[in-house]
């Protein structure tokens, strides 16, 4: 990690032997293997690896979210979902006050998922919900430190 005229790289590229990732990417069994039965099933539970891979149910949360409660003119998500009871109006919140707001949750979410998937149509969701705020933050920051954590 170290450059030749002294400076540190802050990366390194995770093409290992040809194939992409080979050094960072575990299965399941990888887990058990090197940690044993009862250590690998803990750690495995803990952050949701199964044999499929570790992010296969945040990924179907998240579209479930998008589905339910997604702004498609307007950007962001709305507090309440389709399927609820119809109301006179529907809010949709960015202001992070003592617990961050779901549209900021949601940024965060799009961003990491995004990157961890590669899926590039997470990470413009989370531009078009930080885009549909930005008034709003513009004016008073300070109310949307959460949110300003995915800009």
């Amino acid at each position: 990690m170290r450059d030749p005229n002294g400076g540190f790289y802050s990366a390194e590229d995770a093409d290992s032997e040809g194939k992409e990732g080979l050094f960072y990417v575990w299965k399941r069994q990888d887990i058990i293997h090197h940690l044993g039965e009862k250590d690998g099933d803990l750690f495995c539970r803990f952050y949701g690896i199964s044999d499929k891979g570790n992010f296969e149910e945040a990924v179907v949360l998240n579209k479930a979210m998008i589905d339910i409660f997604r702004d498609k003119k307007g950007g962001g998500l709305y507090f309440t979902g389709k399927g609820n009871e119809t109301l006179i109006t529907v809010s949709k919140e960015a202001y992070d006050g003592a617990l961050p707001s779901g549209n900021s949750v949601a940024a965060l979410n799009f961003l990491r998922l995004g990157r961890m998937t590669g899926n590039i149509g997470l990470e413009k969701m989370a531009e078009q919900l930080i885009q549909s705020f930005s008034g709003d933050v513009n004016g008073a920051p300070m109310g949307y430190t959460h949110l300003l954590a995915a800009v």
